[in-house]
């Protein structure tokens, strides 16, 4: 196999076991949790998740050993408007291997201009 065929499928292993582990830790505090295999093909989040009195939400779980986490705008556009149709709120959900190791970070989407990310044509930089 080339090179490329297994960076993809440690990015991929990543980022489930990413998925994974914040499942866990909702659960622990409480929450309801569901993983969606399917996102990035034909749903626009990784994880739904609610807790009564606290909210309902679709997360998009991102992984990033770097200092700055980029999402394609059309990635927040379609999560915003799935949030949207389901009454939902859109979060990001990062998890940081070397900015602040090993801990997670959770962004509330508000409109895909929000003023809080720098967001261009592109899409989303979290830094």
């Amino acid at each position: 196999m080339y090179g490329g065929y297994k960076k993809r499928g440690a990015v991929f292993r990543r980022g489930y076991l990413a998925e994974y582990e914040l499942m866990k830790m909702l659960r622990s505090k409480g929450f309801y949790v569901v993983r969606i295999p399917v996102s990035g093909q034909r749903v626009p989040c990784d994880l739904l998740c609610s807790k009564r009195g606290i909210g309902k939400f679709a997360i998009e779980v991102k992984v990033t050993k770097g200092l700055v986490v980029y999402i394609n705008k059309d990635r927040v556009r379609s999560l915003i408007e799935f949030a949207n149709a389901f009454d939902l709120t859109p979060i990001v959900a990062i998890k940081w291997k070397k900015r602040f190791p090993n801990t997670w970070s959770f962004y509330e989407i508000k409109n895909e201009n929000d003023n809080r990310f720098n967001i261009n044509d592109h899409g989303i930089k979290i830094m």
